[in-house]
């Protein structure tokens, strides 16, 4: 089962899929496959610009034995703090960074590595727009006289 999920979410970082959003916000996914030359190497990715809140999910595929690094970087510099799930299967690794609603604005992200062979990696990633948090539940409280 674990081979199944694994291969599954493989096939999935290499699939693009363009959609937009009822909101009228940019949603969808930008697919790319980046190379990186042997040695210390690195390739940029632009974004196109979002206009509201926008959650991205990263997906990056690549070799395992070769460490990839990934920056999402706005004008600010690079935003911190992503949830990260890594997932191997054979020769190959999966990471997928998870960000927090971002603001509008450009974005790029940085696929780097720092030494080792050349490698071929696949870059997926998604955006959607930012939900609207929930209002907090009141309670009712009865008081007893």
């Amino acid at each position: 089962m674990n081979r199944f999920v694994s291969m599954t979410a493989l096939s999935a970082a290499v699939a693009a899929v363009g959609l937009v959003g009822a909101s009228g916000a940019l949603s969808g996914t930008v697919s790319k496959t980046v190379k990186l030359d042997e040695g210390a190497a690195k390739s940029t990715v632009t974004l196109p610009s979002i206009s509201t809140q926008t959650v991205y999910t990263i997906s990056v595929t690549g070799p395992n034995a070769v460490k990839i690094n990934l920056d999402l970087r706005s004008k600010a510099g690079s935003v911190k703090y992503p949830g990260i799930f890594t997932s191997t299967a054979g020769s190959k690794r999966l990471r997928i960074y998870t960000y927090r609603p971002l603001d509008a604005g450009k974005y790029v992200v940085v696929v780097a590595k720092a030494k080792g062979p050349a490698a071929t990696v696949s870059l997926k990633v998604t955006s959607a727009p930012a939900k609207a948090a929930k209002p907090a539940k009141t309670t009712k409280s009865t008081k007893s006289a």
